[in-house]
């Protein structure tokens, strides 16, 4: 597996204003950023219910991280 903790502080920056901004509205999100250049990237998610588009898209990125040798349960905090 892939280290955890592959991202850039701008990528890690960015998600964390996206973050706020989505709990303040209670809103339910899955957001991936990546630079194709170095190859590190970043994502957050919120997800309440069990069938939401957020949930479905983290899950399916699960499986892209399997596929690409990342650890999905790699987190920045």
């Amino acid at each position: 597996m892939k280290p955890r903790d592959n991202f850039t502080q701008e990528q890690a920056d960015l998600l964390q204003e996206f973050k706020e901004k989505a709990d303040k509205l209670g809103l339910e999100y899955f957001a991936v950023v990546g630079d194709p250049n170095d190859g590190t990237g970043a994502s957050v998610y919120s997800a309440k219910t069990p069938e939401s588009a957020a949930r479905n898209a983290r899950e399916a990125h699960i499986e892209w991280e399997k596929r690409h040798s990342i650890d999905p349960e790699h987190s920045r905090a």
